[in-house]
């Protein structure tokens, strides 16, 4: 399984800010340390386990899309 997708751990253990970082890299075509990538990310389930955000009641799902971006440590959002 690719890094940062065990559902399993919900720790996240990355350096803040980093993606963004990355991100700006890739818009001014340096070389990033990690390449950029674009992830989608829809499952209930997973959501709950990576961020304790339960994305079935209706006001908690504005809250899971910034801290999936963060757990995740997704370089565009």
């Amino acid at each position: 399984m690719p890094e940062g997708f065990d559902i399993s751990n919900t720790s996240a253990e990355r350096t803040p800010c980093m993606s963004y970082e990355r991100g700006w890299q890739a818009i001014n075509l340096d070389m990033p340390d990690k390449i950029p990538q674009v992830e989608f990310v829809d499952n209930d389930v997973f959501i709950l386990r990576k961020t304790g955000i339960d994305t079935r009641h209706p006001e908690q799902r504005y809250l899971a899309w910034p801290e999936i971006t963060r757990v995740m440590d997704f370089d565009f959002a």
